[in-house]
């Protein structure tokens, strides 16, 4: 009788540790699994609100780097391998910006405005284009005009930009033409000088007339 007894008690401890031990690994299993897709979740949300969290003063003051994606070197920055492959878009304080097409010595100047829309920034390019064309005939000819300037009346053309975050800088989308123009660290107010000092400035607002 005593053997019978001691052999239940033993089946109760037992079995009652087994739950205990059951119950624990379910615990440990379970709020792991939890917590982390907590995380995961407010991971995301972050995502999301620093990208819709932009604004039209967001490019105000500021220089993009302009370039087709062929030239985007996925990490926030472009690798040209050409004089005629990139381009630069300078911000102004209001709704208007000025458009720099760059080739070799050449470029060419285009003003137009900006509006932001659902995190879409809307850029209408204005018809009045001025180039300098670099003269080659100086070359042979020290004495001959070193640059042409001709004004030009072109047709308007409207890009919409999705704006998103890249390593803290504004990175600008143009999914239709496959084109993307990234923040840089270049002075606005040094590279509005420079279109004044060369005339740009003027020239359009001539045209615009």
């Amino acid at each position: 009788m005593k053997y019978v007894i001691l052999i239940i008690t033993g089946l109760l401890i037992s079995s009652c540790v087994q739950k205990q031990e059951s119950k624990m690994i379910t615990q440990k299993i379970t709020k792991p699994i939890v917590l982390e897709a907590e995380s995961i979740f407010g991971k995301v949300e972050d995502e999301v609100d620093d990208k819709v969290g932009m604004n039209f003063n967001d490019l105000q003051n500021k220089v993009f780097k302009i370039g087709s994606e062929n030239y985007y070197t996925g990490e926030c920055a472009f690798y040209f391998e050409c004089d005629c492959c990139s381009g630069e878009l300078i911000f102004n304080q209001d709704s208007t910006f000025y458009y720099i097409d760059k080739c070799g010595s050449d470029e060419s100047v285009r003003k137009g405005n900006f509006n932001f829309e659902n995190n879409v920034f809307v850029l209408e390019y204005g018809a009045e284009s001025v180039a300098k064309r670099y003269n080659w005939e100086r070359e042979v000819d020290t004495t001959a005009v070193e640059y042409f300037i001709t004004d030009t009346i072109l047709k308007s053309v409207t890009i919409e930009y999705t704006a998103s975050l890249c390593d803290s800088k504004i990175m600008l989308e143009d999914k239709k033409h496959g084109q993307y123009a990234i923040e840089q660290s270049s002075d606005c107010n040094k590279a509005l000088k420079y279109l004044e000092e060369e005339k740009y400035i003027d020239r359009i607002k001539n045209l615009e007339q």
